[in-house]
């Protein structure tokens, strides 16, 4: 029977319909791992048995490029899954898999990515796997065929007093580059039965089978500790979870998130300081190579502030904290007084970045979120952690790394079809998901923003939509407990901090500064500057204020930093950091383009 040319009209329209949607993943609100978080998962299912059915699941971390790291039973090293404690987040056995292909390349699988082997010590073996992955989203369960593994079969961080753990959790893929972000892996790598071999990544998949937008992904990470669900969306991203400005970047090598951070500081949102002061500025200690700037890479599989000694120890002299040099982390001092005034408060932790447009763009971290946990084996008893780890990049390159302490609160997104990515200050919120209803409800800890609102990101997007700033305050504003002037602390005799127990890093770790208020090196060569040309061209003032007009509304204590030379600083780390990854990621991958400016949006 010939149907009706109106069938076809409807079918095709519910056809788009489909095809512009993007995919909402489901977190595991049930689990959290360290051990030195807690981090939230993704629960994913992995390969499969002889009758076609799951072969296991396994819990990761959203993170990473190209391949998804999974662990398999041979990283316990011989022991029994109740004493592994890799256990607990499952396991992939490749041996097992019907539809798993393997052997199909001399290349190693991965055991870090995206820089992460320049900042933690990290050595072990995987092997390179295609294999059957699921995945539960909003609309159900997915299925992609083909998608590329990393199979761990160990993997081990050494800390600086020489001692080894295991890693405990894998990273779920974020994508990769083009339209389909596919991973072939090489000309001449081929099997004879199953032909060329080319991996699959998931927001790849799902674009290139017309079911989201575009390859594309958004991401925040929430907090375990706090309640707060983690938002993944591939296709698309939570609008409100991204508030106030948004930065857009041009990915470095066409894959890596390095921008340009020009300070850091310590603040109050609302109410009275805990601290000496009411803010703390130039805390960021530059390394002089740079122009003024630092930069630095956002990599949400590392945990941890990745930062020189003297940053790590500029912001914690201003904290009741402990440098445990054996582990490269500071302890908070939880008896001393000051350390519940601090985490209860408004307070926050700041980073202030150059934007790709006009003026700054500026992050901020309540210390609230930076009072995490240290589990074994990292210590042998459970202890509260700032998560500031001083440290030199194993290339000696200086750079900086921010992983998922700092995208608690930082909302991050990359259209990878354009090579472009997005950071932006993300709220502070107890939100959970009602899987079954489609429906976001907040409990009473947090007064909520309003209903999730899932946007698209089309293949040529360049921006993203966002909520107002005002909403970071409002939707911590029945957890913070703010201060009034009577509680402000009092410096310490002599030497201007704003702790009363406070011991200060051991030798070789950097020595705090006494100056707490001051600019970084780079504002004050800024203010020389600004000042001599004060004097020598006062006709040139209204020129300076026409500029300045221009430039738009930044920071005072940033007014003044040298224009940073982007190009060579970003484009020689990426040469230098990622010339690993440039390899695996395959020859479209080794475009050296650094960070460049977007005309303002």
């Amino acid at each position: 029977m010939r149907l009706p040319p109106l069938f076809y009209l409807l079918s095709l329209m519910a056809t788009l319909t489909t095809a512009t949607s993007p995919s909402i993943v489901q977190w595991n609100t049930t689990k959290s791992y360290g051990p030195d978080g807690p981090w939230q998962v993704v629960t994913v299912g992995v390969g499969t048995d002889i009758d076609g059915n799951e072969l296991g699941t396994v819990d990761l971390h959203p993170g990473g490029i190209w391949e998804s790291m999974v662990n398999t039973p041979h990283i316990c090293n011989g022991t029994s899954a109740s004493s592994c404690p890799a256990a607990p987040a499952g396991f992939y056995d490749t041996d097992y898999s019907h539809n798993a292909i393997r052997n199909f390349t001399n290349e190693p699988g991965l055991v870090w990515q995206w820089g992460s082997g320049a900042a933690f010590n990290i050595s072990g073996q995987a092997l390179n796997v295609l294999d059957v992955v699921r995945l539960n989203t909003m609309d159900g369960p997915a299925t992609f065929g083909n998608s590329t593994l990393s199979a761990v079969d160990a993997a081990m961080i050494t800390l600086p007093n020489g001692t080894s753990y295991s890693v405990e959790v894998g990273s779920l893929s974020l994508g990769a580059p083009g339209a389909a972000g596919l991973q072939p892996f090489g000309p001449d790598v081929s099997d004879s039965e199953k032909g060329n071999i080319v991996g699959k990544t998931i927001p790849g998949d799902l674009a290139a089978q017309n079911m989201t937008p575009s390859n594309s992904f958004g991401l925040h990470y929430g907090s375990a500790s706090l309640g707060q669900v983690g938002s993944l969306v591939w296709g698309g991203y939570d609008q409100s979870r991204v508030l106030g400005d948004v930065g857009s970047f041009d990915l470095s090598l066409g894959s890596e998130m390095v921008l340009s951070l020009l300070d850091i500081q310590i603040g109050v949102e609302i109410g009275s300081s805990p601290f000496s002061a009411d803010s703390f500025t130039g805390l960021l200690k530059l390394n002089a190579s740079f122009h003024g700037v630092q930069p630095v890479g956002i990599n949400p599989i590392l945990p941890y502030f990745f930062m020189s000694a003297d940053t790590c120890a500029a912001i914690a002299q201003n904290l009741p904290v402990t440098l445990q040099s054996d582990i490269g982390l500071y302890t908070w001092n939880t008896a001393d007084a000051q350390f519940q005034k601090i985490i209860k408060s408004p307070s926050y932790l700041a980073f202030i970045f150059q934007n790709s447009g006009v003026g700054n763009l500026t992050i901020k971290v309540p210390f609230q979120l930076l009072n995490l946990t240290l589990e074994a084996p990292i210590v042998s008893h459970t202890q509260q952690y700032f998560p500031c780890r001083p440290f030199q990049a194993l290339d000696g390159s200086g750079m900086y790394f921010l992983g998922k302490a700092f995208l608690q609160a930082a909302f991050l997104g990359i259209n990878w079809e354009n090579k472009k990515w997005f950071l932006a200050q993300a709220p502070v919120r107890e939100s959970s998901f009602d899987f079954t209803h489609h429906k976001l409800t907040v409990n009473d800890k947090g007064p909520g923003v309003g209903a999730s609102n899932v946007n698209s990101i089309d293949p040529n997007d360049t921006t993203i939509n966002t909520d107002p700033i005002s909403n970071f305050a409002t939707t911590w504003d029945k957890d913070w407990t703010v201060l009034s002037i009577a509680n402000k602390t009092t410096p310490d005799a002599g030497n201007g901090t704003a702790r009363s127990n406070t011991t200060t890093p051991e030798s070789g770790t950097g020595t705090p500064r006494t100056s707490n208020s001051g600019l970084s090196t780079g504002s004050k060569a800024g203010i020389g500057f600004g000042v001599t040309i004060g004097v020598l061209a006062v006709p040139a003032v209204g020129l300076l204020i026409f500029l300045r007009k221009r430039k738009g509304s930044v920071p005072q204590q940033e007014d003044n930093v040298p224009a940073p030379q982007l190009g060579g600083v970003h484009e020689k780390y990426a040469k230098r950091f990622y010339g690993h990854e440039a390899r695996e990621g395959l020859p479209h991958e080794a475009e050296a383009n650094g960070i460049h400016e977007l005309d303002g949006q």
